[in-house]
């Protein structure tokens, strides 16, 4: 092949790229695909609209590292049409917005956008096929309370390369170690100031109950005061080792009352304060919708506006990727769905 032909070969090539639906080369200026008729979509920072999002989105992104919030339902608006069309997850909705790993990657890109608008293209591109293993951990009072089968968020995650159960204090050590991308935690609202340590998001929040013996008068109640419950002997469940000093110290904030309790029993195992409550040798004071399947049980709730958060957390320094991401909305639509039985 004489010199020209190659040039002409190398111009050709230039202008052609593939089909996004049969892999056929066609015309970058083509509207239509020659071979399978699919339609070509004009290249997203091509559109006339683009530039204007990503200076939106730029100023979002500082705003939320910087730790500011942005409620504005129309820029909410324009972030979740911007999602859509990359197909990547930018930020997470919380206030204040909290950036994904390929959110902070996108307001490095947008900063020097008119030098690489292709590449930002590509790396968006590459952060939705992105397969990055990760780790992640339910404490034993969040898995009891969402009561989700492990086998569901195994199938549900195929890039999770490992889910533990354990007490919430080890999973938060695990998280900011690094040696563990994302934990699922029970947290008392204002009293375990998650939010100094990690970065969050809420899945649900719950109030508190008394359980008691269906057997036991107090069973009769519709609800119970923190002076109902002093001097009742209570069964003290907690997933790690607590002192009762500790855990009378937490169960008064939760009640709003000093508690001076016996505490006669302590474990770490559900199934043993289940056994006790059910036969009247103990109370508890636990979270709502424990022993929903236990008809021997009655949770009666207390007068308390105290809540106990569950939530997802993860390092200050890790950026969730798409499959983190993906977990937490999938828990997110889970809990959703629980609300409403």
């Amino acid at each position: 092949m004489d010199e020209q032909n190659i040039q002409a070969q190398q111009v050709q090539n230039k202008n052609m790229k593939p089909c996004p639906s049969c892999g056929n080369m066609i015309s970058k200026k083509a509207k239509a695909c020659p071979a399978c008729g699919a339609k070509i979509k004009k290249p997203v920072y091509k559109r006339a609209w683009f530039v204007v999002l990503m200076v939106i989105i730029a100023i979002s992104v500082i705003a939320a590292v910087a730790g500011g919030g942005n409620d504005d339902t129309a820029s909410n608006t324009v972030i979740k049409n911007l999602e859509k069309e990359l197909g990547v997850t930018l930020f997470l909705r919380s206030s204040p917005l909290i950036p994904t790993e390929a959110g902070m990657r996108f307001h490095e890109l947008a900063s020097d956008l008119l030098a690489r608008r292709d590449s930002m293209a590509d790396e968006m591109m590459a952060f939705k096929n992105k397969a990055r293993p990760f780790d992640a951990g339910f404490s034993i009072v969040s898995r009891q309370l969402l009561n989700i089968p492990a086998d569901q968020i195994i199938k549900g995650n195929p890039l999770l390369k490992s889910l533990d159960f354990y007490s919430g204090s080890y999973l938060k050590e695990r998280v900011l170690d690094h040696k563990m991308d994302i934990a699922i935690i029970a947290a008392v609202q204002n009293m375990d100031h998650i939010e100094e340590q990690f970065n969050y998001m809420k899945l649900m929040s719950t109030s508190i109950s008394f359980y008691v013996s269906k057997d036991n008068p107090l069973s009769s109640l519709k609800s119970i005061s923190s002076e109902q419950i002093k001097n009742k002997p209570l069964g003290a469940f907690s997933d790690e080792p607590i002192s009762r000093e500790d855990y009378l110290k937490t169960m008064s904030y939760l009640v709003g009352s000093e508690l001076n309790n016996p505490v006669p029993f302590s474990t770490s195992n559900l199934t043993e304060i289940e056994v006790y409550i059910a036969n009247g040798s103990l109370c508890a004071v636990m979270l709502d919708g424990m022993f929903k399947n236990n008809r021997r049980i009655k949770a009666v709730p207390i007068e308390s506006d105290r809540k106990v958060d569950i939530m997802a957390i993860w390092n200050k320094d890790h950026y969730l990727s798409i499959a983190e991401s993906r977990m937490i909305k999938g828990l997110e639509k889970y809990v959703s769905i629980i609300k409403k039985r």
